[in-house]
């Protein structure tokens, strides 16, 4: 890789504005500054990750003048490695298309000796009595701690392409990977996004050949919108999440009162945690299908050429608005009115 360089007697003077050695534009370099920890962890991730390196050489001493900071950026690096490492894992695992039910076991199959069976496990988790004996052997793990061990994989899945898939370096942001919603066919998806939408108001005029109806390309396209972003904010299903899903995203059953002794990662308040989609008001902890000012029925309006329903007061009772709206412009309706007068 050149690096190019300022010289010349202007070099200094250049240097104080900023001049681009490469283009030679004034004010054209920008300087972008990372945690040292972040820089670490990426740099000894990559060289570990290589291929060609021998696992006798993957080591690396790390300096630093506070002990506090080297417990902290040993934790951090640790940590970070073995978010690659999963990855990674997940990458060979998958060679044509399959299902996220699919991949904990094929991952499994394919961590054949003890080192590559303990990169599958966190660090918080690989020397409790209920997880070592999947590594720490070299006879096989009993089926106890296989399934819990694929339990916690299919979690760790679960935020990859789910919560976290859009955050740092994950499979769909480098485009390793591609994750979709499979949720059967365009008659299916049109007939459940009917009934969600039902009561809504269609913008159309007399000569309009849909009379009043939203056409099935649109209904199904905002269900398969919904279901991606509904993926992306974490709802997908788990047996962690079911006493959670339960009680409307009580943080409870995902911070104290999650099964941690099976391995579950704790999600404490402020943190981001799953939206489930259900019915009902709008809040901050889950997505309301029915909310009238909701993220799903706004997108709605977005894509499609619809309008929430009005409501007016008549005779003290409420009335929906009908969806036949003229068509003429404002003027020609204001003349007809003033003749009326």
């Amino acid at each position: 890789m050149p690096i190019l360089t300022l010289t010349g007697n202007a070099a200094d003077e250049e240097s104080r504005d900023d001049v681009c050695p490469n283009c030679g534009k004034t004010n054209g370099i920008r300087f972008l500054g990372s945690a040292i920890a972040t820089q670490l962890s990426t740099v000894v991730t990559t060289l570990f990750g290589d291929r060609h390196l021998d696992d006798g050489e993957k080591k690396a001493l790390v300096f630093t003048d506070s002990v506090q900071d080297a417990a902290h950026r040993a934790g951090f690096i640790q940590s970070r490695a073995r978010v690659f490492n999963l990855r990674n894992a997940v990458r060979q695992a998958v060679a044509e298309e399959t299902t996220l039910d699919d991949i904990p076991a094929a991952m499994m199959a394919s961590a054949h000796t003890p080192s590559e069976r303990y990169r599958l496990l966190p660090p918080d988790l690989a020397e409790r009595e209920g997880f070592r004996a999947f590594w720490d052997t070299e006879k096989a793990a009993s089926a106890v701690v296989r399934k819990r061990v694929q339990r916690r994989l299919a979690f760790d899945l679960a935020l990859e392409f789910g919560l976290e898939s859009r955050v740092g370096r994950t499979l769909e942001e480098t485009g390793s990977l591609a994750a979709h919603v499979e949720a059967g066919p365009a008659t299916r998806l049109e007939a459940v996004g009917r009934v969600a939408v039902e009561g809504l108001e269609v913008d159309w005029s007399l000569d309009d050949a849909r009379d009043g109806l939203m056409d099935a390309a649109s209904v199904v396209r905002w269900v398969r919108g919904t279901l991606e972003r509904l993926r992306e904010r974490g709802a997908i299903d788990h047996p962690w999440l079911n006493k959670y899903v339960e009680n409307d995203g009580n943080r409870h059953w995902v911070w104290g009162g999650r099964p941690r002794q099976e391995g579950m990662p704790a999600f404490p308040p402020r943190t981001r945690s799953a939206r489930f989609c259900k019915g009902g008001q709008e809040d901050k902890r889950f997505t309301r299908i029915s909310a009238r000012h909701g993220h799903l029925l706004a997108e709605l309006v977005r894509t499609v050429d619809c309008s929430l329903p009005r409501r007016r007061s008549v005779g003290g009772r409420e009335a929906r608005s009908t969806a036949l709206r003229d068509t003429r412009p404002r003027r020609d309706r204001d003349v007809e009115t003033d003749h009326r007068r």
